[in-house]
């Protein structure tokens, strides 16, 4: 899942450092990931719930269930506090304060490209491979909540 990014028009969001309207969401915005596969081997360690590169969880704080089960899955951004709630439980929170590096990334933006008020929800299809189902998606504005 994206979210909080600017409108896809690279133009118009020159801090985004893409051409590319398909990467507006992935250097602007902040993904929060979908991923219950196994530790290990070649697959990325960065688990569900994970503000990706900027929070990341492993499986154990994940709290997977087992696969074929649906999974509730809520995300909150309040100004620039972001948590992630997984079947009612807290398995996340993160602070988006300006001048945090992309870890291990230095040509991708850090948190100072990524710190807008408003923006859009995206879901994101990965490829062939990954199994990823999407229901009941809803978006509320939570302005004036703490």
């Amino acid at each position: 899942m994206f979210v909080r990014f600017p409108g896809v028009d690279p133009a118009a969001n020159p801090e985004c450092k893409t051409s590319e309207p398909t990467w507006v969401a992935v250097n602007c915005g902040h993904e929060i990931q979908i991923n219950d596969t196994p530790e290990g081997g070649g697959d990325d360690p960065r688990k569900t719930g994970s503000v990706y590169g900027f929070a990341d969880l492993d499986l154990a704080h994940a709290r997977p269930t087992a696969k074929g089960v649906w999974n509730d899955l809520e995300i909150r951004v309040v100004g620039q506090h972001y948590t992630v709630i997984r079947n009612g439980e807290v398995i996340n929170e993160f602070d988006n304060v300006p001048g945090i590096p992309f870890p291990g990334r230095p040509a991708d933006p850090g948190t100072s490209g990524r710190q807008f008020e408003r923006g859009y929800v995206g879901l994101q299809n990965h490829d062939g491979a990954s199994v990823v189902a999407f229901r009941d998606v809803r978006v509320r504005d939570l302005t004036g909540t703490r």
